[in-house]
């Protein structure tokens, strides 16, 4: 049996996430405005997003800047960075350019 220590190095975000979303599939995850998601469709959502940024070159260990307002599409962003292992600097939309800069030189 695994220990508590070997658990925790193997689990991360992108894995916790597809854990919930196969044990409960049709339940809501997700409300943005009018729209909502269950947790099969953001898995699966989140899934080809991370296929496509692997496909862009994107992979373990990178670094991913999103520059958005809240919405679902942050989090789904978040998410597929989190399955495929890349890291995402989240920038806030209302720096000015200067101060956008110098965050995303931060996440080196």
């Amino acid at each position: 049996m695994a220990s508590a220590t070997s658990i925790a190095g193997r689990t991360n975000v992108g894995s916790l996430f597809r854990h919930c979303a196969r044990a409960h599939p049709d339940r809501i995850a997700l409300v943005d405005g009018e729209r909502q998601l269950t947790y099969g469709a953001l898995d699966e959502r989140t899934d080809r997003l991370g296929l496509v940024l692997l496909g862009r070159g994107v992979g373990r260990g990178d670094r991913v800047a999103l520059l958005a307002r809240n919405c679902a599409e942050y989090l789904e962003v978040e998410l597929a960075c989190a399955k495929i292992g890349a890291i995402t600097a989240a920038l806030n939309w209302r720096l000015a350019g200067r101060e956008l800069a110098h965050c995303i030189n931060l996440v080196e």
